[in-house]
C-alpha cells in the first residue's frame, strides 16, 4: 500500500510538471514560435523558487513562502523568455538557435544567482516541505503539494482548451501560427499575439520548474524534463487534449520506473537509467509521429511586407 501511495505521489508531481511544461510549448508553438528553450526556462523557475523559499520559509512560514516563491519564479521566468520573443519576433532570428541559447544560458545564470544570494554554487538545498507531506514510513511520504498542483494543472488545461477553441483571442493566437498574414490583414497584430504567447509560455515553464524542486535538491539542472515536454507536445499533436493524455502516460511510466529502480534494482548505478529517459522520449516521439507537422507557419519569420 505504501509503495502504491509513493508511486501516486510521484505521479501527481510528474503529471503537473509535464502538463504545464508541455502547455508552455503548446502556447508558444501555436503562435508560430518554436520553443525548445523550455528546459532552460524551467531551470530559471526552479532556481528562483528554491532560493526564495529557502530564504523566506523560516520567517514567513511554509504556505506563504510557497505562494510568494511560485509567483516570483513565474514572473522572472516570463521575463527571461522575452529573450526568445525579442530575438525571434523582433529580429527574426532562427527559433531553434534562440531556444538553444536559452537552454545554454540558464544553468550559468542559475549558478550566478545562487552565488550572489547564498555564496553556494554547488547545490541549492530547499527545506523539507513537511507541512505538505504525509509520512508513509521507511523515510517515504505522500506529497499533498503534488495533489494540489495536479488539480491546478487540470484546471488550467480546461481553461486553456476553452481559451484556444472557444474564444476570439485563442482563435487569433492559433491563426498567428497557421496564417499570420491573413490575421494581420484583418487588423490584428501578429507580433503582439506572439509576444503574449511567449510570455505565457515562460510563465508556465517557470511554474513547471518550481514543481520539479518540490521534493528534491536543485543542482542547476531539471534533468531533461523540458525535453520530455517537447516529446509530449509532439505526441499530443499540438492539442490540449493530446498533451494532457501524453503527460498522464509519461508521468505514470516514469513514476513506476523510478520506484522500480529504488526498490528492485538496488544499486546506485541503476539510478543513472533515469537520466536517459528525457532524451529517449523525444526521439521515440519523432520516430513514431514523423509525419505529423505542427502549425503551418511554425518557425517561419513573419514580416508585414511579405506575402
Amino acid at each position: 500500500m505504501n509503495s502504491f501511495l509513493e508511486i501516486l505521489s510521484s505521479f501527481f508531481l510528474l503529471y503537473a510538471m509535464y502538463s504545464l511544461a508541455s502547455m508552455s510549448g503548446l502556447f508558444s508553438e501555436r503562435s508560430g514560435v518554436i520553443n525548445i528553450g523550455i528546459e532552460g526556462s524551467m531551470v530559471i523557475g526552479a532556481v528562483w523558487f528554491s532560493l526564495l523559499y529557502s530564504e523566506m520559509a523560516p520567517t514567513v512560514g511554509t504556505y506563504g513562502s510557497v505562494i510568494i516563491s511560485l509567483l516570483v519564479s513565474i514572473i522572472i521566468t516570463a521575463l527571461y523568455t522575452q529573450i526568445l520573443s525579442i530575438t525571434t519576433v523582433r529580429y527574426l532570428a532562427d527559433h531553434v538557435i534562440a531556444g538553444t541559447g536559452l537552454n545554454l544560458m540558464a544553468p550559468a545564470l542559475a549558478i550566478l544567482t545562487s552565488g550572489i544570494m547564498t555564496e553556494n554554487t554547488a547545490v541549492v538545498v530547499i527545506p523539507d516541505l513537511k507541512d505538505f507531506n504525509i509520512p508513509l514510513g521507511n523515510g517515504s511520504h505522500f506529497s499533498l503539494l503534488g495533489l494540489y498542483v495536479t488539480i491546478l494543472a487540470i484546471i488550467f488545461s480546461s481553461v486553456a482548451w476553452f481559451f484556444l477553441n472557444k474564444t476570439k483571442y485563442g482563435l487569433r493566437l492559433k491563426a498567428s501560427g497557421e496564417n499570420p498574414y491573413a490575421l494581420e490583414t484583418s487588423g490584428i497584430s501578429v507580433n503582439k499575439m506572439k509576444y503574449i504567447a511567449i510570455t505565457l509560455s515562460g510563465a508556465l515553464a517557470g511554474l513547471a520548474g518550481s514543481i520539479f524542486v518540490f521534493d528534491k535538491q536543485f543542482t542547476f539542472s531539471v534533468l531533461g524534463n523540458g525535453f520530455i515536454s517537447i516529446g509530449i507536445l509532439i505526441f499530443g499533436q499540438w492539442t490540449v487534449i493530446g498533451t494532457v493524455i501524453g503527460s498522464g502516460l509519461i508521468a505514470i511510466l516514469v513514476a513506476i520506473f523510478q520506484n522500480w529502480v529504488v526498490v528492485f534494482a538496488g544499486t546506485s548505478q541503476s539510478g543513472f537509467l533515469l537520466n536517459i529517459i528525457p532524451f529517449v522520449i523525444p526521439i521515440l516521439g519523432l520516430m513514431i509521429f514523423k509525419n505529423v507537422s505542427g502549425p503551418s507557419a511554425l518557425g517561419k519569420p513573419f514580416k508585414k511586407d511579405m506575402r
